[in-house]
């Protein structure tokens, strides 16, 4: 491995650290669940980057983004709400329960910001 390879996997464990410590909390913050799929969406494209991953596990809950809709919608923070469709593949990734749900919660923001 080369420097940058070595940097981008430390960078990528302190990423999945900080994630596990984040997630292992009671109650988060709106911040903290958007530093959670920034962290996972930097996780991936280190993970992407490195060839040979097998020896690796990274396992991402699948529960994060139906809560974090569902919490957004219940404070009404219709912008952030909105911002989860940039995580299309977590979305793909959730059964179809949860994606319609949370694709529920998403359109509802968008009404929303359309009446103001």
């Amino acid at each position: 491995l080369n420097e940058k390879q070595i940097e981008s996997i430390k960078e990528t464990f302190d990423l999945i650290e900080n994630n596990k410590n984040l997630i292992a909390k009671n109650e988060l913050t709106t911040p903290e669940y958007f530093e959670i799929l920034e962290n996972h969406k930097k996780i991936k494209s280190n993970l992407n980057l490195i060839k040979d991953k097998d020896n690796l596990f990274y396992y991402f809950p699948k529960t994060i983004i139906p809560s974090l809709s569902k919490k957004l919608e219940s404070e009404k923070d219709w912008n952030n709400l909105i911002k989860i469709e940039e995580h299309q593949d977590l979305l793909n990734d959730l059964s179809e329960t949860f994606r319609n749900s949370t694709l529920k919660r998403i359109e509802k923001a968008k009404g929303n910001i359309d009446l103001k």
